[in-house]
């Protein structure tokens, strides 16, 4: 990483140290106030501004920025985050920065550089697709289940069982078949020309089918998938 976060100071001993140097014990009226201001705000993103007065006279002031979801601390709490490293700011720049130069960063702008300079997690890899070659070969095995429930009518297991078969297919049934088919990668030209294998006529919208015909069409299409 480069840096020991245990050299930095936060932003809390920062403030303990300012209050200590200014603030007089038998005080009534505090010498010193914090301002802090949301001066930009959205879902995501967020940016503080923070003013140190001593004597109702402004003598420093700090600007922060972070995005909520960068890192574990800003998944819930970047607002908060983002107002503790901008009243940091504006600490050293009012001479709290400590003895060494290279040290000016509060312990919480250090933790933001950390969470910058993470290694991002390695993306998904995407599903593999099947070859023209492989989409050709089960359609054709789906054509062939095809033309041996046609030929040899049987009753199939699980099978959805549909009344007024002569229906045009419902918009369930359409959803079902295009979403069954695109499981296996077929495409639109693909699924009419199954479509029109299975009801033995040139089908050109899934529309056409009868319910019937949908249904025994769902139930082929998922039993080519198990």
């Amino acid at each position: 990483m480069g840096f020991n976060l245990e050299n930095y100071e936060t932003v809390a001993s920062r403030l303990d140290r300012w209050l200590v140097k200014y603030e007089l014990p038998e005080a009534v009226v505090p010498r010193t106030r914090v301002e802090t201001e949301l001066v930009h705000y959205t879902d995501n993103r967020c940016v503080f501004k923070a003013s140190i007065y001593i004597d109702n006279i402004l003598v420093s002031t700090g600007w922060a920025e972070e995005t909520r979801g960068e890192g574990m601390v800003n998944k819930t709490s970047h607002v908060e985050n983002c107002e503790s490293s901008a009243v940091g700011r504006a600490l050293a720049n009012a001479g709290l920065a400590g003895s060494d130069p290279s040290k000016r960063p509060s312990r919480e702008e250090m933790e933001k550089v950390q969470r910058a300079s993470a290694p991002r997690p390695a993306p998904a890899p995407a599903p593999a697709q099947m070859s023209p070659a492989q989409v050709a070969e089960n359609v054709a095995a789906l054509r062939e289940i095809t033309r041996v429930f046609d030929a040899k009518p049987v009753e199939r297991p699980g099978a959805n069982r549909v009344k007024n078969t002569n229906d045009p297919a419902s918009r369930a049934q359409i959803g079902k078949i295009i979403g069954l088919s695109m499981s296996q990668n077929y495409s639109k030209e693909d699924r009419m020309q199954l479509a029109s294998s299975h009801a033995g006529r040139e089908i050109t919208d899934l529309a056409q089918l009868t319910k019937g015909e949908a249904s025994d069409l769902i139930n082929l299409l998922d039993m080519a998938t198990r």
